[in-house]
């Protein structure tokens, strides 16, 4: 049956490959382990000292057409906020690449675009840092793919304060259809989770912390201030092989497992963290999953923290009430921290935020803290009524 599903679908397969050029296709073939992340470390070396990566992390990824002074307001919005820059949704790229041309030279932008943007890149323009003739050996541990002159990483190399990260190639996501996949996404909400982690439990020590779901693995390598000893669980293959690289490269004390859920966790907890893929009326049945886990894990006196989409209260939306109910089964509660309200199309107004969940019964299994996020997502709901 199965080489008769693959011979009926290999007319479209044979379409759909010429009508569409991959250009790379041995990207998603590369050998993510800890051979390629030393690899990857020792090219990216001669690059840094001649770059500052917190000055590459006020660059925007992401092209938005707009104004100067409309790109202005955003950038000075994104820095004042406290966003990452790199991963926020901003415009003002153009503007910031420009300046940083100005004043590094034209040198230290053509190799931004290489490392930060996933641009191919004339071997020549590489030097001083490498010559043409010793890029061999990186060819073929494929920390390169070469095309003739011309050399593309297979993944970003991603500014993060004084530090990189190896994170899914833009070239990737931006031909999504293409390649079959998406990759393994490093989005703003990575740098909202840290941050939200950072401002909560600032001057707080924890002994073990466990994330499930932790993609390229860079929150939980960003929170060693906090835990003395750090896991990271992801179900998808790809995810932590990226989480593994990452961890070669900055932290090899901590553990990243193959996790479905709570599956690859051991013992029991301090902190705990999961952030499913956003929207959460999705990945409910994930969140749900991982609650009916969390009881055997989360220590007397420790905190799960879960980060949710969501449209309504715990009374009436279709994430909080389960979830409520979830909690109040297993003698658990949550205090709701919402950060942020939008108009998200059809889906209307949606509010993400963190739940912080202890073992204890209340009235009301979730309950709201009175913050701005939260005044927010409510006069927003109100206004949707009156349209």
């Amino acid at each position: 049956m199965r080489a008769l599903g693959l011979f009926t679908q290999a007319p479209w397969l044979l379409l759909r490959s010429a009508a569409v050029q991959v250009p790379y296709p041995e990207l998603l073939s590369v050998p993510l382990d800890e051979a390629f992340a030393e690899a990857l470390r020792r090219f990216v070396a001669p690059f840094a000292r001649s770059l500052s990566w917190p000055e590459l992390s006020l660059i925007p990824r992401e092209r938005h057409t707009s104004s100067i002074p409309r790109a202005l307001l955003g950038l000075a919005g994104t820095l004042t906020r406290g966003e990452h820059p790199y991963l926020a949704k901003t415009a003002g790229q153009d503007l910031a690449r420009a300046a940083h041309a100005t004043l590094r030279g034209s040198q230290a932008a053509r190799w931004f675009d290489f490392l930060c943007l996933n641009q191919a890149i004339d071997v020549r323009q590489l030097a001083p840092a490498w010559r043409p003739d010793e890029l061999e050996p990186f060819v073929e541990a494929k920390v390169l793919l070469r095309r003739d002159g011309t050399v593309m990483l297979p993944v970003t190399v991603v500014p993060w304060g004084r530090r990189w990260y190896a994170a899914e190639s833009l070239h990737l996501r931006e031909h999504a259809a293409a390649y079959g996949t998406r990759g393994v996404p490093l989005d703003p909400e990575t740098d909202v989770q840290i941050r939200w982690f950072w401002r909560t439990y600032s001057g707080r020590r924890f002994r073990r912390f466990f994330e499930a779901g932790t993609g390229t693995g860079v929150v939980t390598l960003e929170l060693a201030e906090l835990a003395s000893q750090r896991e990271g669980g992801e179900y998808d293959a790809r995810g932590l092989a990226f989480a593994r690289v990452n961890g070669a490269l900055w932290d090899r004390d901590v553990r990243f497992v193959y996790t479905d859920v709570l599956s690859g966790a051991h013992g029991s907890y301090d902190l705990l963290h999961f952030a499913p893929w956003q929207p959460t009326e999705s990945t409910l049945h994930l969140v749900l999953g991982y609650l009916d886990a969390l009881p055997v894990h989360l220590a007397d006196d420790g905190e799960a923290v879960v980060f949710v989409s969501h449209r309504g209260e715990a009374d009436d939306d279709a994430v909080l009430t389960p979830i409520a109910d979830t909690l109040a089964r297993h003698g658990l509660s949550a205090d709701q921290d919402t950060l942020n309200a939008y108009d998200h199309g059809a889906a209307g107004v949606v509010a993400q935020s963190f739940l912080r969940i202890r073992r204890q019964t209340r009235a009301r299994p979730i309950t709201p803290l009175p913050t701005r996020g939260r005044a927010i997502h409510q006069l927003r709901r109100r206004l949707a009524t009156l349209r």
